[in-house]
This record gives structure tokens, C-alpha cells and sequence, in this order.
């Protein structure tokens, strides 16, 4: 069943549902300035190794928040212009209130709101959480400036290179054993190995704006660089995957 909440009550089930997240935590606030000790579960849940996504108003997001959420490695930030709804939930709970996740809200303003489960209120908490899950894919993924993205891949090749050096003359002469070497599977441009991310940085972003359709027929096998059909749900060949 449904509990109402006051101002105190529910900054306290908010930080409850970071604490018990497990699966997820989205945070849904137009203004964004974490309380010091906020911030600190938020770098613990962070440990926990599963996506935190925070949306917000970019206009109302100050530098000094933003370098607080460079912290976060698991943090996906999104913006969303109209936003005026706050939502805080985890793969069981959810708080809906009149309370930003601002500092001065907590300690000055008057609030409201209601705390809701999966478990005690199934059907509402789904209702709720299709909203919003809209809202969350209606605003927009922040990306670092081209500039920084172009200074991050530099040193990623650099590494790459330095690496090479530190082989000995046959690796050298033969790029395949190069340590950690994969393939775009939409490009066949070398980039690292990750199966969850077998796309170079261009295509991952041609990928996004395609709708991110995981068996999307691709042309490069990921770990050799052959020429297969492959996709983002299997991005090996038949005969590299039976080899890993």
C-alpha cells in the first residue's frame, strides 16, 4: 500500500533507495546538487557495478555538480528540457514527490510525495515506471565535447602503440597478436576488445541513432576482423566464438 510522505521522510526513502539498489537506480529531478553524504552512496552504489541514470535540466545543472557526477563510472547522464517531474526509484521501489534533489529543497522548502512498491503496489509502480521509463528515453544521453572525445581516443591509441613497441619483432610485424586488438563489427576499424562494445565510436553512434537494434546484421567479425554476419547480440564469427 501506498505511504504518504513528508519532506524529512521522503529525502530518507530516496537515500533508502539508492542503499537497496541492486539491479538499477534512476534518479529523475529537474535541479541536481547532491548533499555531500548523498553523493557518498551514490559512489558506493556506484562499486555495485550497474547503471545509475540521473535526467535532469541541463540550463539547471551548475559546474560544480557536473564535476561531482564525473565521479560516477557507471553513470549515464541524460537532459531532458521540460522536465518538471521527480522520480526516484530501484528495481523495487519508487518515490513520486514535489522534491528536487537539491540541497537547499531538503533543508528549506515544504514537501510532499508517496512511496510505492513493487511488491505492495504492482500495478501502480508499473504504471509508473512505463512513465518513467519515457521520460528517461525522451531525454537525451550527454556526451563528452568532440574535443574531449578526440584527446580520450589519441590516448587510447597511444597505449596502443605503446604497447606495440613493448612487443617483441614478431608481434610487431604482426598486428593480430597484439594483445586486446578487436574489430569494429559495422567498419572493421581496430579498436579494443569488449563484446559489449563492438563498435568504434562513429559507428556506436550511428548504431544509437538507428534505434540500437541488437540484431542489426553487421559485416566484421569482432575478434578477427573477417567479413561475417554478425551483429551487436553476436558479434563473433562461428568460428571465433567456438574458439573463446
Amino acid at each position: 500500500m501506498a505511504k504518504f510522505l513528508n519532506t524529512s521522510r521522503a529525502y530518507a526513502e530516496i537515500e533508502d533507495i539508492a542503499v537497496k539498489a541492486s539491479k538499477e537506480l534512476v534518479l529523475i529531478s529537474p535541479f541536481i546538487q547532491f548533499p555531500d553524504l548523498f553523493l557518498e552512496r551514490l559512489k558506493d552504489v556506484d562499486k555495485r557495478n550497474f547503471k545509475i541514470t540521473i535526467v535532469c535540466r541541463e540550463e539547471d545543472l551548475t559546474p560544480e555538480t557536473k564535476n561531482d557526477l564525473k565521479s560516477l563510472s557507471n553513470l549515464e547522464l541524460r537532459f531532458l528540457k521540460n522536465l518538471h517531474a521527480k522520480c526516484f526509484y530501484n528495481q523495487a521501489s519508487m518515490v513520486i514527490t514535489s522534491l528536487n534533489l537539491y540541497d537547499y529543497s531538503q533543508q528549506n522548502n515544504r514537501e510532499m510525495g508517496v512511496l510505492i512498491t513493487l511488491k505492495d503496489d504492482r500495478d501502480l509502480f508499473l504504471d509508473a515506471l512505463n512513465e518513467s521509463n519515457f521520460i528517461v528515453r525522451s531525454a537525451t544521453i550527454f556526451k563528452p565535447s568532440k574535443i574531449k572525445d578526440a584527446i580520450e581516443i589519441g590516448s587510447s591509441l597511444m597505449k596502443q602503440v605503446n604497447k606495440v613497441l613493448n612487443q617483441d619483432l614478431g608481434q610487431v610485424f604482426n598486428p593480430n597478436k597484439i594483445e586486446n586488438t578487436a574489430y569494429c563489427i559495422r567498419c572493421g576499424r581496430a579498436i579494443p576488445l569488449n563484446v559489449n562494445k563492438p563498435y568504434c565510436l562513429s559507428c556506436h553512434e550511428q548504431w544509437e541513432k538507428q534505434g540500437k537494434r541488437y540484431n542489426f546484421k553487421e559485416s566484421h567479425c569482432h575478434a578477427c576482423g573477417k567479413q561475417a554476419p554478425v551483429s551487436f547480440a553476436k558479434p563473433q564469427c562461428g568460428a571465433c566464438f567456438g574458439n573463446t
